[in-house]
């Protein structure tokens, strides 16, 4: 018998089988016919089943939504939280080390930062620094690198504040006058999720907040073409693994299909970042398991540029913590070679059923908002925002009662976590509500 005669034979002697018929054999073993008790519902309400087939994968099998499937390593750096000449030396060591970008923030941007900038983009030789802020550095705009979001400041401050977006036109017309366009505009996204929101919520929160740039440019003058490709999507990276995988490729699906209205084929970036939301602002070692399975899911999402954060770790062994996390993604890229294969998610049933779901439950509740005007004129509304603090408070109570476990803050505590000033976010973690109530 040949090796390809041996080889058929092999699947004459093991037989398909259909979904029916392990749920024929589920029904036997357990003695119930009630198999919805395997499933289970998230908090956006969709339904999670115990088995996904073939049949699933018919109806929502996705196009390969990205071509090249490696990704930028990136990290943030508050310009607030660190001294000059310690800044400057770090960044050149990282990016000889597997850095590949970064970003350099500060919430109140001055004159002052821009030496910190200017030195470190000679002493690296890589124009690969983007600055994320207010609004103060549209001043600035003659330097390169710049990444700005308006409207992300206003949605934080709750304030709206004149002349921004005529300002950000003004940038724009310099920009393709000097034949200049860079990835300048950011959707600050992550936001949303550092607020609480569900993966529903921070996609069409998203949508929503890339629509208002759509808009108000296009009506300015500009292409819907020349505005996606200048602009960034921040999206935060949860800790559930398998619902972020499918919450990054149902924002992209849907960023697409948000850019068809507009007639532009155009890729808009997706920045990934790990969200301090579900990190311990305690334990950085604690976190480093939580921040590795970030990152692949932010991976396998197909995400453009991934970042993890160094919350929770000691400011004198920061050095070590930014390390780590740069580390995490080298091994995914360079020994798990997750940047050398093309989507490998294609073809999982219950991944790609899952993006399906959160695309539309997402997709509508963002044609909801829409319904309800601009996204600028609902900013200082005393409503504004309120689904995601209903989220925050209905999740936190579930994490605080253990009906839901965070391995490390509510369930298997380290009573031995190093002392000492650590590294926080700016935004209330859930282990800080937890410890609270």
């Amino acid at each position: 018998m040949g090796k390809m005669e041996s080889f058929d034979s092999l699947f004459e002697t093991f037989q398909p089988t259909t979904k029916k018929d392990w749920q024929e054999k589920v029904k036997a073993d357990l003695k119930t016919d009630d198999l919805d008790a395997l499933n289970w519902i998230d908090e956006d309400g969709i339904t999670h089943q115990a088995y996904y087939s073939a049949d699933e994968a018919e109806s929502s099998k996705q196009a390969l939504q990205k071509e090249n499937p490696s990704w930028g390593i990136l990290q943030s750096y508050s310009l607030d939280d660190w001294k000059p000449e310690d800044l400057r030396g770090h960044l050149k060591k990282a990016f000889d080390n597997g850095l590949e970008y970064a970003i350099l923030y500060s919430e109140e941007f001055s004159k002052a930062h821009w030496s910190i900038l200017d030195s470190a983009l000679k002493e690296s030789g890589q124009l690969k620094y983007f600055v994320k802020g207010g609004f103060s550095e549209i001043a600035l705009s003659e330097k390169q690198g710049m990444l700005v979001d308006p409207i992300g400041k206003m949605i934080k401050d709750r304030k709206l504040v004149d002349g921004q977006i005529e300002a950000l036109n003004e940038y724009f017309v310099k920009q393709i006058s000097a034949f200049n366009m860079q990835r300048f505009l950011l959707v600050e996204g992550s936001i949303y999720g550092k607020m609480g929101a569900s993966a529903v919520q921070e996609i069409a929160y998203c949508l929503r907040h890339t629509t208002e740039y759509l808009d108000l440019l296009t009506d300015a003058g500009q292409t819907a073409d020349a505005i996606a490709r200048s602009l960034t999507v921040n999206v935060s990276i949860g800790s559930a693994y398998f619902l972020q995988i499918a919450k990054f490729r149902a924002l992209r699906m849907n960023l697409n299909r948000l850019l068809d209205y507009y007639q532009s084929k155009a890729q808009i970036r997706i920045w990934a970042e790990s969200n301090p939301y579900y990190l311990d602002h305690e334990n950085f070692n604690n976190n480093l398991i939580r921040l590795s399975a970030q990152s692949m899911s932010a991976v396998l999402g197909l995400a453009d540029r991934v970042s993890l954060s160094d919350v929770g770790a000691k400011l004198d062994r920061r050095l070590f913590a930014d390390r780590m996390i740069r580390n995490i993604q080298l091994m995914l890229k360079d020994e798990s070679r997750f940047a050398k294969v093309e989507d490998l998610m294609e073809g999982a049933y219950y991944i790609e059923d899952l993006t399906n779901k959160l695309a539309e439950e997402s997709w509508e509740l963002f044609k909801r908002m829409e319904d309800k005007g601009r996204l600028l004129d609902q900013i200082e509304s005393a409503d504004f925002l309120s689904d995601l603090k209903e989220m925050d408070e209905k999740r936190s109570g579930e994490f605080a009662s253990t009906k839901r476990s965070l391995i490390g803050v509510n369930k298997y505590q380290n009573q031995e976590a190093e002392k000492g000033e650590k590294v926080k976010s700016g935004y209330e973690s859930l282990s800080q509500k937890i410890s609270k109530s």
